[in-house]
């Protein structure tokens, strides 16, 4: 007998779920890259290796019946609550167990190691229990509806979660709480499912003693795995951001602070030579620099900069928490400065400061010599750099370091550089490549005279301070043959592009670069992404079509062939969603500033469009009864959504983003249930798909299909094509697996007429 008492434990049940799920994806992923110093290359790898174990759990859990589900859901929630705690520490340790080196860069086949040790257990019993609690929610509603129900209340949950956490937890509360305390609510709703054996209710109070502890412990185990991992360094301060995560080590008296796992600085300087000449070059270029502007995490280049005579120094640096720590591991040379009446700190987006403040600038210095990430890349593309000019004297001058060596630059290299100097070039009429002990690049709207005799000469006027850079050292730095070698060696490049907002070809490029390093035979294949076109990707939709085609071919398309058209479909609609969310971050960031205090929203955004969408479609489903005309309608739903996506990059205030993100959740949600109805109409045979063999079969092939739309979004399209030509790429998909259903006898699989 149906009780509302048990329908209710089966909902409360999908939404724990849906929200322990977002908890542990978003954090795992925040490790994983704080560990190894990742960006989107690497965050894709997580989410490629999370959504493809939760694909096999929901198939392979999927072939449950209904009376297993609750023996199955009492053992699965407990371990997928402890694997979730145990991954964190793991995020570290694993590394250290495959011999990888504090601070060594990642080739992506070990990364992709790494991230299926930590991530596959606690994923692939998510997609499993997804399957579990839909499977366990029919035995409470009528089974065409359970599908749809069941995405709708585990979407609830995961709304829930991505609110909570945007907004109160994440730079409040540790990884290993926070996991923990997501736990906790699934634990609790799975006793309430109904009587079970006492192996498995013992499992239940033991994972939630467990969460508990983790919570209470949470701060000693990361540091523990953290120390782990940094052999030999204490972890002396551990905190978290709404934007990072930093972490300050202390060995011999030595502070360094690393942020999302990349070391940011060291005091003493482990590179002195560096920050100092960054800095003196930046002020020699200008005849009587007053007025300085220092963006990014350089304190080293902040101190080096106020030893010279200037009137006014402002440092920018977007997070608080990252700020807060560097002026602690600088000590007391950076803690003075705070006094000093020439200085002043400002907390906000870099780029968010220029186009604010009212005051004009002598120099602009970026700190940062590379794009690496597509976040990173708004301080590197032709917008950003007309921002500044804007923001300079009419002599002032921008400079900024680049990677590599000015010595014999390898072509990865040199195709930066290329790209750097083509870009500078759209904003300032003067551009000088300069070959310091790294490249650097000062620009300027008036002639810049770079001579060792004049810039020692307004050495002199500056004042003494440089523990590097005097006269004779300029005159060996700016020989003449030597920068004419090294101008050459740039302009012969002819591989450079202008990079802008939404055409990030220099972080492509930066990660060429890296893994020419670590992984060549990647590299390949990112170079060869660079020469992705267009045309390319209409070739590969024509080849689609033809192939969904030949499948429907016949007057009456045979059930297979409906369903394998079915799940295409619904394959493709998870590529499209993830691919637009994935791309729209980075357009949320260029538009509005920082993106990692909005993740939170753009994904509960997107979430509650699915949610809405997949009630609707439950709804629709239930009462037309006609799953094939919905299902081309979601089709073109879900096109229509993700052209919607185009209006992001100029249109409207944060709040339109996030609802437009939420139109394309709402297309996508919607074909979810009416795809399960779909599949649920009998054969000619008389077999109808049981309901778990459904919920497993769709949400393997939704998450797959979001798997391959993250990826490519991040580390293809949008990177080689932009993000118009990647919307448009998604809009064409659709229209693709949309045109497999028109025609007469496109739905029929049962043998009736359409």
């Amino acid at each position: 007998m149906k009780t509302p008492t048990a329908g209710l434990a089966s909902r409360l049940l999908l939404v724990t779920i849906g929200a322990h799920g977002l908890v542990v994806q978003l954090v795992l992923i925040r490790e994983l890259m704080a560990s190894s110093g990742g960006n989107e290359l690497t965050a894709g790898a997580v989410l490629a290796v999370w959504i493809a174990a939760e694909a096999g759990g929901a198939w392979l859990l999927g072939r449950a019946g209904a009376s297993r589900v609750e023996r199955l859901t009492a053992a699965a929630v407990p371990l997928a609550v402890v694997a979730s705690i145990a991954a964190i520490p793991a995020a570290a340790i694993v590394q250290v167990l495959l011999g990888v080196l504090p601070g060594e860069l990642l080739s992506v086949p070990v990364f992709a190691a790494v991230a299926a040790i930590v991530v596959f257990l606690p994923a692939f019993t998510h997609g499993g229990l997804f399957v579990l609690g839909t499977i366990r929610h029919a035995q409470d509603v009528r089974p065409d509806e359970a599908l749809g129900l069941g995405y709708v209340w585990e979407g609830i949950g995961t709304v829930g979660a991505a609110l909570v956490v945007w907004l109160l937890l994440l730079s409040r509360v540790g990884p290993v709480a926070l996991v923990a305390a997501s736990g906790v609510p699934m634990l609790l709703a799975t006793m309430f499912l109904g009587r079970r054996p006492w192996p498995g209710a013992a499992a239940l109070v033991v994972a939630t003693g467990v969460a508990v502890a983790a919570a209470v412990m949470s701060a000693d185990i990361e540091k523990w795995g953290l120390e782990r991992r940094w052999t030999g360094q204490r972890v002396v301060s551990l905190r978290s951001s709404p934007y990072g995560k930093v972490i300050r080590l202390e060995r011999q008296g030595q502070q360094t602070v690393l942020y999302d796992g990349a070391p940011v600085f060291t005091e003493p300087e482990a590179d002195p030579v560096f920050a100092d000449e960054l800095a003196q070059l930046a002020l020699l270029a200008h005849p009587a620099p007053r007025r300085v502007v220092v963006l990014g995490a350089g304190a080293g280049v902040l101190l080096s900069v106020l030893r010279h005579h200037v009137a006014r120094v402002d440092w920018v640096v977007q997070d608080p928490v990252l700020q807060s720590e560097l002026a602690f591991a600088a000590g007391p040379a950076l803690a003075g400065t705070f006094d000093d009446g020439r200085f002043r700190s400002v907390v906000q987006d870099p780029r968010r400061f220029l186009e604010e403040t009212d005051g004009r600038f002598d120099c602009i210095i970026v700190t940062d010599p590379v794009a690496f990430s597509l976040g990173a890349n708004r301080l590197f593309t032709v917008e950003f750099f007309e921002l500044c000019r804007k923001r300079l004297t009419d002599d002032g001058v921008l400079t900024m370091p680049a990677p590599g060596t000015v010595t014999a630059p390898a072509r990865e290299t040199r195709a930066i550089l290329a790209t750097r100097l083509r870009t500078l070039s759209e904003a300032f009429p003067v551009v000088v490549p300069v070959a310091v002990d790294f490249p650097l690049f000062v620009a300027s709207g008036q002639a810049v005279v770079l001579h060792p005799d004049t810039l020692a000469a307004r050495l002199a006027k500056l004042g003494p301070g440089g523990a590097v850079v005097n006269a004779d050292y300029l005159a060996q730095l700016l020989d003449h043959f030597r920068q004419e070698q090294y101008r050459q060696a740039i302009a012969e490049d002819q591989s450079g592009k202008v990079n802008r907002d939404f055409t990030p070809h220099e972080l492509l490029q930066n990660m060429i670069r890296e893994s020419s390093r670590a992984s060549p035979a990647l590299a390949g294949i990112y170079s060869r992404v660079a020469g992705v076109r267009a045309w390319h990707l209409v070739a590969i939709g024509l080849l689609l079509a033809v192939l969904l085609v030949s499948v429907r071919a016949g007057a009456r398309p045979s059930e297979w062939s409906t369903r394998v058209r079915g799940v295409v479909s619904v394959g493709a609609t998870g590529c499209a969603g993830a691919g637009l969310v994935t791309a729209a971050i980075p357009v949320y960031q260029v538009r509005f500033g920082a993106v990692y205090s909005a993740v939170g929203l753009i994904m509960a955004a997107f979430m509650a469009g699915t949610v809405l969408g997949g009630w609707l479609g439950t709804r629709a489903g239930s009462a037309g009864r006609q799953p094939h005309i919905l299902f081309l309608a979601s089709e073109l739903a879900v096109a229509i959504g993700a052209l919607s996506a185009l209006a992001l990059v100029r249109v409207g205030s944060g709040m339109l983003f996030a609802a437009v993100v939420a139109l394309a959740g709402g297309a996508v949600g919607f074909q979810f249930p009416v795809a399960g109805a779909l599949l649920a109409v009998p054969s000619p045979a008389g077999r109808a798909v049981p309901v778990g063999h459904r919920a497993g079969l769709v949400t393997a092939a939704d998450l797959v299909g979001g798997v391959l739309g993250a990826v490519l979004a991040a580390l293809l399209l949008v990177p080689a094509l932009g993000f118009g030509t990647a919307v448009v790429a998604f809009v064409g998909l659709k229209l693709i697996t949309a045109a497999a259903w028109v025609g007469r006898g496109a739905f029929d699989i049962s043998g009736s007429p359409v």
